[in-house]
């Protein structure tokens, strides 16, 4: 599985890089908005890993430019922000989970294989 990892945070981004390259995944990294932006303009991404909180522009943008491409890329959002109101946002902009930092690496890799297994069962109904 292809994956964007879009952190902010330098050592959050390679603590995530190491661990799902490790679990066999094909990462590639984004740090801030404008080079999240040339990425998921210019490649395909399976899931994408999204900071909301990014040098340059917000998250919850980054989806929106998703959707309006037709992207079909899953959007876990990994934010600091927790509030109710937060969740709800992302998720009514088409983020399929959202979850608050800090993650645990294990439970972050088990949402990402659910969202592809729902995937792989909805491509073949």
């Amino acid at each position: 599985m292809k994956l964007l990892i879009v952190e902010s945070e330098q050592n959050t981004l390679n603590v995530l890089t190491l661990f799902f390259k490790r679990e066999g995944y094909l990462c590639e990294q984004a740090s801030d908005f404008q080079e999240a932006c040339k990425k998921v303009v210019n490649h395909e991404y399976e899931c994408i890993l999204l900071d909301l909180k990014l040098p340059g522009g917000d998250g919850m943008k980054l989806i929106r430019i998703l959707k309006a491409q037709g992207s079909n890329a899953s959007i876990i959002i990994l934010s600091a922000r927790d509030t109710t109101d937060d969740r709800v946002l992302g998720l009514n902009e088409g983020a399929d989970d959202f979850m608050s930092k800090p993650v645990q690496l294990a439970e972050l890799n088990a949402r990402i294989k659910a969202i592809a297994r729902r995937k792989t069962a909805t491509a073949t109904i």
